[in-house]
């Protein structure tokens, strides 16, 4: 997701299954860049992204509900739920054996208990990560999403 989305923003999504409820529980992001980093920019790019990178997801009215827009790095981690501090959130080796990075976990089931984002099967809801500024100071960015199908 380390792309350009500033003119033209890019959509990575997950979409209903057509035959089993699909649940997404955990979104698992991980950036790595060239330089050490403060926790108030983006990677290492010395600002904030501007519009930020939209996590949302369509409802079963096709509404969007956002869940989080994370601007800087500090962003990521706030919205992981975990304690940390000025200190420890950036580390090593990421893309490359002196690169730094940080890896942020989004615990979607503690946001949105029990069991985090339900999309209905045979829907067209989906969850939509929305890459909105230019993300290229990253080396490194993407992001796993983690969960369960339900069939009946």
């Amino acid at each position: 997701m380390g792309i350009d989305g500033s003119a033209t923003s890019v959509d990575f999504w997950i979409p209903a299954d057509s035959d089993n409820d699909r649940y997404i529980s955990t979104l698992s992001f991980i950036c790595g860049y060239g330089a050490s980093a403060e926790m108030w920019e983006f990677a290492d790019s010395n600002s904030a992204l501007t519009n930020g990178v939209k996590v949302a997801y369509n409802d079963t009215n096709g509404d969007e509900r956002i869940i989080m827009n994370p601007k800087a790095n500090y962003s990521f981690q706030r919205s992981s739920l975990r304690p940390f501090s000025t200190t420890n959130w950036e580390d090593r080796g990421f893309a490359a054996t002196g690169d730094y990075g940080w890896l942020a976990t989004i615990p979607l089931d503690r946001i949105m208990p029990p069991f985090g984002i339900k999309l209905d099967r045979g829907t067209k809801q989906k969850l939509t990560i929305t890459i909105r500024d230019d993300c290229t100071d990253a080396d490194l960015f993407n992001c796993h999403a983690f969960g369960f199908e339900r069939f009946e």
